[in-house]
């Protein structure tokens, strides 16, 4: 999942929301030097991915990208994925418009921003000067954001391309995440609600 369904898929929590960034930013064991509210949010992050990975409904948007772009064919469903997310956001949203759920985002990551990691805290005055997070709306905000990860890729990707596919398959990607939001969203707040209560308990010891 990419950066705007980790944050809907966190528990409303500072801490918890930081941490469901975090997951794509930090590396090996180096998550647990953060407070426990922030560790739980990047343990969510990976769970999340691990489920998308195996679910039925992902793989089956993966195979309808082929070519140069079927190795990153999960990368783009990311993208695809967020942006039927801002298409149904009234329905699935935080019940505040997708606009004033990023700048909740946008003014915690600012207030923050000092002890986030280098790679984010580099990506930070960019993300939120484009408005990354609502920029995959439309068609031309997805190509946009392909056009942004192909620069930071180590060899040369065509990943605006990747939009073409978005918009042959459409209805069918549309499908797809419509089948897979509701057990994601089941799976990680279960998730999330487990976490919490190991905390307790581990607290209470």
């Amino acid at each position: 999942m990419n950066h705007l369904a980790h944050l809907l898929l966190s528990p409303p929590d500072p801490d918890w929301q930081i941490g469901s960034l975090l997951g794509d930013f930090v590396r090996g064991e180096n998550w647990r030097q953060w407070p426990a509210p922030i560790q739980h949010g990047i343990a969510l992050h990976r769970a999340v991915d691990a489920f998308t990975d195996a679910h039925p409904q992902f793989t089956a948007s993966r195979q309808r990208i082929g070519g140069s772009l079927r190795r990153y064919s999960g990368v783009l469903v990311d993208v695809f994925y967020d942006h039927f997310l801002l298409r149904r956001w009234a329905q699935l949203g935080s019940g505040t418009s997708a606009e004033q759920f990023a700048a909740a985002i946008y003014a915690l990551l600012h207030a923050r921003c000092g002890s986030m990691p280098e790679g984010l805290r580099a990506s930070l005055p960019r993300m939120i000067e484009n408005r990354w997070l609502e920029k995959t709306s439309d068609l031309r905000g997805v190509r946009t954001v392909l056009d942004r990860i192909s620069l930071r890729m180590r060899r040369s990707v065509e990943f605006s391309s990747g939009a073409d596919f978005l918009a042959t398959h459409y209805d069918e990607f549309a499908n797809d995440f419509d089948a897979f939001w509701p057990e994601v969203a089941r799976f990680a707040k279960a998730h999330a609600g487990a976490l919490h209560l190991s905390n307790t308990l581990a607290g209470a010891n």
